[in-house]
């Protein structure tokens, strides 16, 4: 057999083949690629589970802080609640009403023995403002001057969770942490819209300009009063001065005058902001004074005292008695000076009349009084010959409020003939809706701010009210030296259960 003869350069053909050949080219760079891909989706994995377990931690806070919130709403007004219940009723509903759980972390420290579980709740603070209340940010650290163990002063709650710990898989083969902590706080609070009440704003008494956060204690000042003078346009506002808020119906005088003086104003304000006007309007005197059964110009005469919007309260005993023949000083739709009728008044003193004596160290230098006054000269003079109530002693052991409901309760309202005061109402002229105590006329309710940490003066929009408060009217308001002078006793910072037909709630989250 012949076999063909291969030249030199036929053994040189399958090495250029195989060079030339490229099947398989791709397979490093896949390989390349592939660990990148499988480090990616391993890193993200990782991220998710922080990420994950970063808005569990979250959601649980949020959960807690609005279940606490909600409890210490419906808590303070339940009757019969003590302080310290109600702090265990909402470090409760933080911790347990609403429970939310975790899927990859455990608790740091090992306080978990697996992974997953319930989210826990690690402090429960009650606050009564916030920062951004204050000229602060929303990311301004809360500090210990806005933390109080008095609920009814509370207004919102900080929920703090335990710290959570996530093992990632993947991070440390880049050299990233193997583990990862997270945890959340939130805060959640009750906004108190009021309605229903005057446009009026008065200064904090417990702002002397030095606190953060000033809080006006209701049981301090109960049965205390204090002497209100409209606040200058220009001048600092201080403690004693008092205002108008802006109402729907705006700033004029018949408008203003109509909210003061109504049973029902159309008006509504809310904790997280009013807008202030300062002065007092000329119809302050007149307004407040149809309470008191008396109805002067301006706005108030003519037809007021037959409009039971205006009517006055049950109980309208303040030292007055009808003014008779020619002189005499008259109030009311009857004019001045004469007439004898049951709308024309004059003030009066003892023996024949005496109002609810004041504080005794109450002047026009001191404006907040001790709550100390003279209980039994009052007595003797509107109800002789009768026992008085075993706490009406000198300083008295009751307050002026109390003795005005005393005297309502037990049918008991002066009443001691010709000549005499009579504390029934006798100018109103309504018989198809008589005076009731539904709402009691001679309570009013307020708007407290801190004057002096804001530094107000002039108008001034969106200032946090410090407190909603309510006081009686003990006497009626008057004008000297240009100035009216509204006196007022403190009853108490506005609560829900106490005035539902006042103060309404809303809980909701601002951190």
């Amino acid at each position: 057999m012949t076999h063909a003869r291969r030249s030199p350069g036929d053994s040189r053909r399958p090495r250029r083949a195989l060079a030339r050949n490229e099947d398989g080219s791709v397979l490093p760079y896949f390989a390349v690629l592939a660990a990148v891909l499988v480090g990616s989706v391993g890193l993200s994995v990782d991220v998710g589970r922080m990420v994950g377990t970063n808005t569990e931690a979250k959601s649980a806070a949020d959960a807690a802080a609005l279940s606490a919130a909600a409890i210490l709403a419906s808590a303070i007004r339940t009757p019969g609640q003590d302080a310290a219940s109600i702090r265990t009723a909402v470090a409760n509903a933080a911790s347990s009403i609403a429970v939310n759980r975790q899927t990859f972390a455990s608790a740091a420290g090992g306080a978990s023995a697996s992974t997953g579980g319930a989210v826990q709740v690690t402090r429960v603070r009650m606050l009564t403002g916030l920062p951004e209340q204050n000229g602060g940010s929303s990311s301004t650290p809360i500090s210990a001057a806005y933390e109080t163990t008095d609920p009814w002063q509370a207004r919102f709650v900080e929920v703090t969770t335990e710290s959570l710990t996530t093992t990632s898989m993947f991070a440390p083969v880049v050299g990233a942490a193997s583990t990862s902590q997270t945890n959340a706080v939130a805060v959640a609070g009750v906004t108190q819209v009021v309605c229903r009440i005057p446009p009026v704003w008065i200064c904090n008494p417990a702002d002397n300009g030095t606190t953060t956060n000033p809080i006006f204690d209701g049981s301090t000042w109960r049965g205390r009063e204090a002497l209100l003078k409209a606040s200058g346009a220009n001048a600092s506002w201080t403690p004693g001065n008092f205002g108008l808020l802006d109402a729907p119906a705006g700033q004029g005088a018949s408008a203003v005058a109509d909210l003061l003086a109504s049973v029902a104003p159309n008006a509504c304000f809310k904790s997280e902001g009013v807008d202030l006007r300062p002065g007092g309007a000329s119809s302050v005197r007149t307004a407040f004074n149809t309470r008191f059964d008396m109805y002067e110009a301006p706005f108030f005469n003519g037809t007021a005292k037959t409009d039971p919007s205006y009517r006055p309260a049950v109980n309208v005993t303040k030292g007055y008695i009808q003014a008779s023949g020619g002189g005499g000083k008259g109030k009311g739709s009857g004019g001045g000076g004469g007439g004898g009728n049951a709308c024309n008044l004059t003030a009066s003193s003892p023996p024949t009349a005496m109002g609810l004596p004041r504080d005794k160290d109450l002047t026009t230098s001191n404006r907040f009084g001790n709550g100390q006054w003279d209980c039994p000269s009052y007595w003797a003079v509107n109800h002789p010959g009768q026992t008085a109530p075993a706490n009406c002693t000198n300083p008295s052991g009751m307050t002026r409020y109390e003795m005005y409901r005393y005297e309502i309760d037990n049918n008991m309202i002066p009443n001691n003939g010709a000549g005499r005061e009579n504390g029934n109402p006798a100018c109103y002229s309504n018989a198809g809706t008589p005076p009731s105590d539904s709402p009691d006329r001679r309570v009013i309710y307020f708007a407290i701010v801190n004057c002096s940490q804001h530094a107000l003066n002039g108008n001034r929009d969106d200032v946090p009210v410090a407190a909603f408060g309510k006081a009686f009217l003990p006497e009626p308001v008057v004008n000297k030296g240009g100035d009216d002078e509204v006196v007022v006793e403190f009853i108490d910072v506005v609560k829900v259960g106490a005035d539902d037909g006042v103060l309404h709630e809303i809980v909701q989250l601002y951190r």
